[in-house]
């Protein structure tokens, strides 16, 4: 009886506003036909839904996305044009688009990402850095805002390795270790990091094999540990200034040569990147996007105390190294080594992005512009490699 209560409940208000649930109910449940391929021998279900969310991805507004998706179903629905082929779809969606106000940028961006994600063409991207630096938050926000389904959270392998008995990793994370000097630290977290990576490998080639995007975010990413694959498929930076803060400093980044760049001690290319045969080696690769995040030390130092006593304080109350605000300023001490460990790979073609809490939207919208970008740097690529 709840369930239809709150259903009536819900009738009852959106009557009053003059939209009453069914009278959209035809829209959302007749089906159109989207006829594609060779001579239009295939059809997909058109779905308000995917409309919506490949909107999203040319920087369009989710709820003005939403607006839009209704607005072309409607168009179809009243216009009984339930079977159409891909580029009458298309047609309508354009000019509902340039109505709304999104012209030519967001309509050619739609028809590049369309291309991209129809080659099955996989995004790699990694959101490396300490604790505290806004990744994971990024990474859903980001995987929202480009329909990318997968979103791989390291941390949580990094935790099941190092709490199971005999495991390769000790149980006492990083930044709770106070017998490591600040060049012991970084030599361990890089052993810790080729480790993490080994476990990471199969769901790594797996979504490269099966043509899935993936963002993969956390701590033990060090960014040279995937440089190779990196360099290999040829993914090329933007200039500075399109990524960094106004204040950045940094040269131009520059595609890497594969044989130029140093792989850490230990570290090898993996037998999934190094034996593909001839025939795989022509389709289009994966679209590797290694970033650095950092913060300010006003706002990490912050975040890292509030972290400190959620997590980390509980885990060393027995140990004689002082007290809580002790143990989390030795925290962050570390964690600011490791921090500018992961900033050093900026000379190594990676870009840094500074986490301000004041103006995270701003972040979130420059790490999606860059995101397109890349996309697009591949697909012309592309394009000059097959017309030399």
């Amino acid at each position: 009886m709840q369930g239809k209560q709150y259903l009536q409940m819900l009738d009852d208000k959106l009557a009053a506003s003059g939209k009453a649930r069914h009278s959209a109910s035809k829209y959302d449940f007749v089906k159109v036909k989207v006829w594609v391929g060779e001579n239009l021998a295939h059809y997909y279900v058109l779905s308000r839904f995917l409309i919506s969310r490949m909107l999203t991805v040319t920087k369009i507004p989710q709820m003005k996305a939403v607006k839009i998706a209704l607005e072309v179903k409607k168009h179809l629905v009243d216009n009984d044009f339930m079977d159409i082929s891909q580029d009458h779809f298309e047609a309508i969606l354009f000019n509902v688009m340039r109505a709304r106000g999104f012209g030519d940028d967001y309509v050619e961006r739609y028809k590049m990402v369309t291309k991209f994600f129809q080659q099955r063409r996989p995004l790699i991207v990694l959101i490396c850095g300490v604790p505290c630096t806004g990744k994971s938050t990024l990474a859903q926000q980001l995987a929202s805002r480009l329909n990318m389904p997968n979103v791989l959270q390291t941390d949580a392998i990094y935790e099941l390795m190092r709490m199971s008995e005999d495991g390769p990793l000790q149980p006492t994370p990083l930044w709770d270790r106070d017998d490591l000097s600040p060049g012991g630290l970084v030599r361990e977290f890089l052993r810790e990091c080729r480790i993490v990576r080994k476990g990471l490998d199969g769901s790594l080639f797996k979504c490269i094999s099966d043509g899935k995007s993936i963002i993969m975010e956390g701590m033990h990413l060090d960014p040279s540990l995937y440089l190779y694959e990196f360099a290999r498929f040829g993914q090329a930076h933007l200039k500075s200034g399109s990524l960094y803060n106004s204040d950045s400093n940094s040269a131009g980044a520059q595609r890497p040569d594969p044989a130029s760049i140093p792989l850490e001690e230990g570290s090898s290319p993996s037998n999934a990147a190094t034996e593909a045969d001839d025939e795989e080696e022509l389709k289009p690769g994966p679209v590797f996007v290694p970033i650095v995040l950092c913060m300010d030390d006003v706002d990490h130092e912050l975040l890292v105390r509030e972290w400190h006593a959620c997590h980390a304080g509980a885990a060393r109350d027995g140990e004689a190294s002082g007290g809580p605000e002790e143990r989390a300023r030795s925290t962050l001490e570390r964690l600011r080594v490791l921090q500018s460990h992961m900033c050093s790979y900026e000379q190594r073609c990676v870009p840094v992005v500074k986490v301000e809490l004041a103006n995270f939207n701003e972040t979130l919208d420059r790490l999606h512009d860059y995101l397109l970008l890349c996309i697009q740097m591949a697909m012309e690529q592309d394009e000059a490699d097959a017309h030399p």
